[in-house]
């Protein structure tokens, strides 16, 4: 890898010239591959007997030709790939079930899907991302994962504290950032990277850190991260922060003892690739000192009376009835979370599990629905193994044979739900989503 050599002089300075060899052949050695598992262990990760990343409970290194984006239980939701070093954030932000939680610049959405995956039903996650590209991402993911306490927000962080003026209990600011830690996963980062570059992106990282202070409850606490090892975006952005705003303190999180906090002088913490078995990462953990304010209690603000359409697919498809839509728009039927209030100002994109639409009186359910149900809740579910030759066939969006009643049927791998069909005369019609099918590589 062609390093810059300005960036090479400033690693040194920062580790000395005895650690710069080993720096440089750790960045010159293949990016390592990690999964956080979503949902149940299945037998294909026992059976590979993965190792565990030491720092997070449910994240494991893995060997990327056995695991990858095509393997049916990615399309199951049943991992995330993340990297390693990734993974240490969001447990600094100690998530507690009833929380109220921003990522404030959540998209493709790591991080903000294990902080998901942490909270209570009366825990409140707000995910915001500027970009309208990377924001849809974000809402395939949580599709994906079938996450029911998702809201999605499109909003300049900047315009933020007017909705929302001192309110969340914990708030990530996983800053955009010079990316030096991915530069062996990302070799674009190299060529784009530059000293103009570094201070552009420690400007912004502040503004982002300034509009956090202003949602922030009193005793609440920011984890600001970065995937860079650059002081100005890092170390010295937070030491001018701290003496600008002496209501907060640094945490030393139990967690901090397995990475290197002598290059930050006690600022947070950096993850180094030739100290971790991972990429390049700093974390610091900011917690405000005031007394913490009263928590708040949600309830439910709009009951929508249930759509014909929707009461016979549910009476048809569902043996669990305790599932129902509470939020109609237009045709479109939602499950909003419980801490769900509607803000006229607020852009969001999605505000929990989209159920589906309403199309001529008849309910055609969502593939959102799909992953946020399990094999029981419904009555009728085609169970496939691995090796099935059905399940490619299903996945790539053809009709499969099975000996089943007509009506909706939930296709799933290993008891994982994958999403629909409709059987009809031994045949089940495909209504995996276009845009997820796998290609169909037969002549």
């Amino acid at each position: 890898m062609n390093l810059p050599k300005l960036f090479i002089e400033r690693i040194e300075h920062q580790l000395g010239q005895h650690n710069l060899p080993l720096f440089v052949a750790a960045m010159n050695q293949k990016p390592i591959h990690a999964i956080r598992i979503h949902k149940a262990f299945s037998p294909l990760f026992q059976s590979l007997s993965l190792k565990q990343v030491p720092w997070h409970e449910s994240g494991f290194y893995i060997d990327d030709a056995v695991i990858n984006g095509q393997h049916p239980y990615h399309h199951a939701g049943a991992f995330y790939f993340q990297e390693a070093s990734a993974m240490a954030v969001v447990p600094m932000l100690d998530i507690q079930p009833n929380d109220l939680v921003l990522d404030i610049a959540a998209a493709p959405g790591s991080k903000y899907t294990d902080i998901a995956s942490r909270l209570g039903p009366q825990g409140f996650l707000i995910a915001n991302d500027i970009d309208a590209r990377r924001a849809q991402t974000l809402m395939f993911n949580i599709e994906r994962l079938g996450l029911s306490q998702a809201i999605v927000t499109q909003h300049d962080p900047h315009h933020l504290p007017t909705l929302f003026p001192h309110f969340f209990d914990k708030i990530l600011v996983d800053a955009p950032c010079s990316g030096e830690g991915m530069f062996r996963k990302d070799p674009a980062a190299v060529s784009a990277w530059s000293v103009e570059h570094v201070q552009t992106c420690a400007t912004r990282q502040a503004y982002l850190l300034e509009d956090a202070v202003k949602l922030l409850k009193p005793g609440g606490r920011i984890v600001y991260s970065t995937c860079t090892f650059a002081p100005e975006e890092n170390e010295l952005l937070i030491r001018k922060f701290l003496e600008t705003h002496p209501a907060f303190r640094l945490i030393n999180h139990h967690l901090h003892h397995q990475f290197d906090a002598k290059t930050t002088q006690g600022v947070g913490v950096k993850l180094w690739p030739h100290l971790i078995r991972g990429e390049g990462h700093y974390v610091v953990v900011l917690q405000h000192q005031g007394a913490p304010s009263k928590p708040i209690k949600f309830t439910h603000r709009m009951k929508n009376p249930m759509p014909p359409a929707w009461i016979r697919f549910a009476e048809e498809t569902l043996s669990n009835q305790d599932f129902q839509p509470n939020f109609a728009l237009d045709e479109r039927l939602f499950q909003i979370p419980i801490s769900y209030q509607y803000h006229s100002a607020l852009h969001t994109l999605r505000a929990g599990v989209y159920v589906g639409d309403i199309e001529k009186n008849i309910f055609y359910p969502s593939h959102h629905l799909a992953h946020n149900l399990r094999i029981q809740d419904v009555k009728q579910n085609l169970n496939l193994t691995l090796d099935d030759s059905r399940l490619n066939r299903y996945l790539q969006g053809e009709e499969i044979l099975a000996d089943i009643e007509k009506g909706w049927i939930l296709i799933s791998v290993d008891g994982l739900p994958l999403g629909w069909g409709k059987a009809s005369q031994g045949r089940i019609k495909n209504h995996y989503p276009k845009a997820l099918r796998l290609l169909n590589t037969r002549k």
